[in-house]
Parts: C-alpha cells; structure tokens; sequence
C-alpha cells in the first residue's frame, strides 16, 4: 500500500472481522464545491456487497483536504478529496470502496489481510473507477480524442488487445480504412493529439498498484475531471502503434497529409513513455478475462520484474501488489508488513527457491553490481525488486525461457533446494561445468558491430574454426550475440529449418541485414580498412562471388537442403538496410549490457555486465538457464544468469561420459 511516511490522521475504527470489509455511502449534493460528507459501514464480503472501487494516485499526505466520516473530520489526501467530489452524484448516494479510508492503515496485521483481499476486492466491485485527476493541460480535449477514436474501433470490432493486429489486414483490403477515418469526426487536430501527450504523462499510468486494480477488474472507467470513458477506448493507444501498417495506402489520410499525421501520432502518442505500461494492462487484461490467451502468458517473477519500473511508495509494494497474479508464478504471495523491506524481499525469494522456481535467479546476482563480493547482509540469491526498476536490470527474460532447458533433465525426479544453517545460506543441487578465463565487459560496447575484440577472444579459444559441439565458430558466436533467437524473438535459430515457406521469406531479408551488419566485422580487412569499405566488400563478395561460404554457417536460416546461393542472397539485400534495426534490436535484446565470456572448456556466452575471470559456470537442477557463481570461503555467490551456447538444452545433464554430476552446493 502507498502508505505516506508522516502519521495518518487518527480515526476510530472497529475492528474488522475475518470475512469484512468496510464501504463508504458518499452522500449526494447539489452543489459540486459542498462539504464532503460518507458514511461508513462493515459488509460481509461473501455476501456480495454492491459497490464501485477507486483507483487513484493517493498524492501527497503533506496536502489534505477535510471530509468528514460518520460525523468524524477525516484529512484526506487532496487528490483523494477531488476524485469524490467528482464521482458524487447530485441525487442517490455512491457506494464505494477506497483504500485510504475503509483500511485502518494504522494496524498491520488488518492492512495485511486486506492487502491480502484487494485482488478479490477489485474483481468483484460493480465497477472500477479510474481516477486520472482534475482536468488540466487540455485534458478534456483528450479524453475526447480517445472516445472519437475508441468508438470507432467498437464500431469494427475491436474490443480487446489481442485483437488489434489482426484488424490490420481488415485495414488494408480496398477503401476499408478511407471508411474509417470517414466514421470519426475531427480524426486529426493537432490540439488534441497534443493533450493526448499530456494526458499519457500523468502519474496514474505509472502506479504499480493499477496492475492488480485495472487487470483484474471486471468493469474499469476511466476518469479526468468531469469526463468519463469506458476501459476499451484505451485500445486506440495500441492501434495508434499500428499506424503506419493500417493507414499506409489510405487517400483520405494522404490527403490530409499523411507524413505529417503520422510524424504527428509518432511524436505525441505511440512512443511516449506509456506505450509498454498500458500495453502491458491491455494485454494482461485479456490474459486474465480470456481463458485462450492464458497459455502466452509471462510468469508471475517475470510480471514484478516488468512492474518495478513502476512507482510506489513502499518498496515492499513490489512483491505485495502482484498478490493477485499468484497462480502465474509457484506458490501464492503471503502481504505481511511486518517484514523489513530486505526480508520481504529475502523470504520471497527463499519460497521461490524452495519451490524449484529457478526463474527467481535471473533477477538477482553479484555480477550486476561492481563489488566483488556482497556489501550488505543481503544474500546473493535474492532479487532487490527496487533498485531493478531502477537500474534497468538486464536479464534473457524479454526472450522465452521456456524453450531453454538447461538443467531439465526426462524421467528424472529433481530434488528441491534446501535453507541451509544461516539466514543467508540456501542449499542447491549443481554441476559445476566449467571456468571463465577471458570477459569482455558488459557496457564496454563489446556488442557493437564496429568492436571487433570478440574475434580475438572467440578465434584465440579455438583455432580449429570449430566450436566445442561441431558448429562453425563464427555461427556459434553469432547465435550466441543473439541468445539463439530469431530477429522476431519466436523461434530459436535451429528450429527455422522447420519454417514453412512463407515465414523464411519474412526472416531472409533480415538475415541479410545480420550479413552486412554482423559479418562486415568478421570479413574486416586486417589492414585497417574502413566499416563502409569492409560492407561494400562483404556486399560485393555475396553479389558477385558465388555461395555464401559454409564456414559462415548461415544455412540455418534456410531449408533443409535448400543451399544459400549468391541469387538468394543478391534478392535479400536489395532490402537488407531498410531491416538494419530489425538487427540491431535483436542483437541487442540477447547482449545489450551483458557481457561476453568464453570458458577453459571453450565456450562461449554472455552473462551479467561485471562477470570476472575465475567465475564458475553451473547448470541449477531443474532450472532452464545456466548460472554463473563466485567462489565463497564457504561454498558460492551467485553471480547471475548466463547463456551459453551447447549448455541450453540439456546437454550437461545427457553427458554420456558422466564427466559432470550433481552435487550439494551453497549459495550466500
């Protein structure tokens, strides 16, 4: 809960029984600037109590406003006091739970189960009540904005995140988008596409605690001043992401301008900072309302990962408010504030551990700090959710973790980890597989395509040109920079072969790109010749000098049997650089701010920026991703998680020499 650090105003509360909460009757008026006057009761939820739930940026505790409750003067926080205001009616009484005030945020263990109940609380409020605040910065204008545009999109059907893209395709058959742009009256003034910005700016859409309130809602409205829009008008927010692909043949927008309007939604609206936090409660909203989209759905950890970029007032709040998404993740979230914010954080991680739920390990990790051993009594082990959000944490998780299996082995039962003597201690079973002996730094630019130390360290571990399982080596670093994912993160590299037609047709132009982006630094001229030169000679050498050379080992982006001949690729690069981002966002997405490592054994990968020489590589029991570790005087620090190309399906835990086994290990 966003308690505010000075004292809240007293209030005689009863104490609640197990199964109460308590709601407000706001009393009516007809006059908006009257005294603000509710009345309070106790309900047995499970007898279903009618009422709507508000959700709002509970502001500064230092500016209040008086209400009074049963009779009693309460400070309410002002932006609470705005919100009902605005919500009051002028005649019949508005039943409401807020937080604030039906919560005795003075008693712990009644905050706790409240807490605890919150996620019940909001899916089975009548309605949801999104407050944004009083209207300002032309905010009225943008809120109509949405409508126009929102109705519109009703019009045709779309009425949840998921559905948007496929209505492109609708968008680009005849005059179908000229139909549309003709259904919404004043499509594109730039007044309102610039209070829009403003709106999209307000503190609201950061809260961490919308997540639970906005997803799990069954009914949510959305609020600014005195105007009012139902949830789906937001879905204009993600069609204007869209806008280039459904409105780039329409002559009505050509008409009016279409590069202008389309730099004028860019700017204003589909890159602001709001686009992947209210995609996020759009898509989630589906996930959890829609029972065909729940198997695509990230992880409970990976969801308070992307959350701790949000703002919240307690750090505990990390954990705590993703109470209600406990069934994406292993065990359910236990909201107890009694807990010091290091321990909320330990003991949440501990429960993660001793469910056999590894994802916990790549957020947490030594090597992403640039300390040598851990400076506090904090262990290794745990995430600090806080300071993620902070620090832009870099982890494989925007990548699909479930396709890897390094530590999952068939017909084997995996025994749990264990707490071990001390509070710090958790006991694991590993194999330790391996040692780093050279580290490119993460930060040090190392994965640019004009940083050409990678072919020292890569050539220099093996001079045969051969990687540790028989891959060509340039393939291996090159799937290794990209954590063995396509451009369009689906499908991992090998699994292309299986492509239908169609679908390699997508990936070829992009491959191209990776060509003359990636492998210009490997056919680099020794000598010192310039980038450009090196392109222009690596473009001229597939255009003109026959196949693609097997050692580049590129055929995996074709098909079985389908060789890459100089034809293939003359047809690609004609729109190789218009892909280049496609590229750059890729390589970036597997080792942007990681570093790059290679092993005694000669393997390769990247880990966390501040991995050292010496550092242990490891494969987790049970756990879909490699590790690596730091030696303690006592057993092992965690280091962070790591890709390592030959280790990510399974292959330590098939070795037939049984050269590696699983032993206990301790990690502080």
């Amino acid at each position: 809960m966003n308690l505010p650090s000075t004292t809240w105003p007293t209030y005689p509360y009863r104490q609640l029984e197990e199964d109460e909460i308590r709601l407000l009757i706001l009393r009516p008026s007809q006059s908006f600037s009257a005294p603000l006057h509710v009345s309070m009761h106790t309900a047995n939820f499970f007898n279903r109590p009618v009422y709507k739930a508000l959700s709002y940026v509970w502001g500064s505790s230092k500016e209040t406003s008086a209400i009074t409750v049963n009779g009693v003067p309460f400070n309410a926080t002002t932006n609470l006091a705005s919100a009902l205001r605005h919500i009051r009616n002028n005649r019949l009484a508005e039943i409401l739970w807020v937080d604030a005030i039906c919560i005795n945020q003075q008693r712990i263990n009644e905050r706790n189960h409240q807490v605890n109940m919150m996620p019940r609380i909001y899916e089975s409020a009548q309605e949801v009540i999104a407050w944004l605040g009083e209207s300002y910065d032309d905010s009225d204008e943008a809120m109509r904005l949405l409508h126009r545009w929102g109705s519109a999109l009703a019009s045709i059907g779309v009425d949840s995140y998921n559905n948007v893209r496929p209505k492109l395709d609708w968008f680009r058959k005849g005059k179908n988008a000229d139909d549309f742009i003709a259904r919404i009256e004043q499509p594109f003034t730039e007044r309102a596409w610039n209070a829009l910005k403003s709106l999209y700016k307000r503190p609201y859409w950061r809260r961490l605690w919308i997540f639970q309130e906005f997803v799990l809602a069954k009914n949510v409205s959305i609020m600014c001043g005195s105007v009012r829009l139902e949830w789906a008008c937001l879905l204009a927010d993600v069609f204007f992401c869209c806008w280039e692909e459904a409105f780039a043949d329409s002559t009505s927008v050509l008409a009016l301008g279409g590069p202008a309007i389309y730099k004028m939604v860019q700017e204003n609206v589909s890159h602001s900072h709001i686009d992947y936090m209210l995609h996020d409660l759009l898509r989630w909203r589906d996930t959890i309302h829609e029972p065909r989209w729940r198997e695509a759905a990230e992880s409970l950890l990976e969801l308070i990962w992307k959350a701790s970029f949000r703002d919240c007032t307690d750090p505990r709040d990390h954990v705590f408010a993703m109470a209600g998404f406990s069934s994406y993740g292993s065990h359910a979230i236990v909201v107890d504030y009694s807990l010091s914010i290091d321990d909320t954080n330990i003991e949440f991680a501990r429960s993660c551990i001793l469910h056999s739920d590894f994802q916990v390990l790549s957020f947490a990790g030594i090597g992403y700090k640039e300390v040598s051993h851990p400076a506090s009594k904090f262990p290794s082990w745990a995430p600090e959710w806080d300071a993620l959000g902070k620090t832009g944490h870099s982890t494989l998780w925007p990548l699909k973790h479930m396709l890897y299996s390094a530590g999952i082995m068939a017909h084997h039962f995996s025994r749990r980890p264990r707490s071990g003597s001390s509070h710090k201690e958790i006991i694991i079973r590993a194999m330790v597989i391996d040692t780093v002996v050279e580290v490119l730094e993460g930060g040090s630019g190392w994965e640019t395509p004009e940083d050409g130390r990678w072919k020292d360290i890569v050539f220099r571990s093996n001079e045969e040109n051969v990687y540790i399982n028989g891959m060509p080596l340039l393939q291996a670093y090159f799937r290794t920079l990209l954590a063995d994912w396509d451009c369009h993160w689906v499908n991992r590299l090998d699994e292309l072969h299986e492509m239908q037609e169609e679908m390699r047709e997508t990936i070829r132009p992009t491959v191209a790109s990776f060509g003359v982006n990636f492998l210009k630094s490997y056919c680099a001229d020794r000598s010192g010749s310039s980038p450009n030169t090196e392109k222009d000679h690596f473009e001229d050498e597939l255009r003109m000098g026959g196949d693609v050379p097997a050692s580049l080992g590129l055929g995996s982006f074709f098909a079985k049997g389908e060789e890459p001949r100089r034809e293939r690729w003359a047809q690609t690069l004609e729109n190789a650089q218009k892909h280049a981002q496609v590229f750059v966002n890729a390589r970036l997405v597997g080792s942007r701010g990681r570093s790059f490592f290679t092993t005694s054994k000669g393997y390769m990968g990247t880990g966390p920026p501040f991995a050292k020489k010496a550092d242990v590589v490891c494969v987790f029991e049970g756990a879909r991703v490699p590790f690596l570790l730091r030696k303690h005087e006592m057993g092992y620090f965690l280091v962070g998680e790591a890709f390592i190309l030959g280790l990510m399906d399974g292959e330590a835990c098939a070795n037939p020499k049984d050269v590696w086994r699983f032993e206990n290990i301790a990690l502080y």
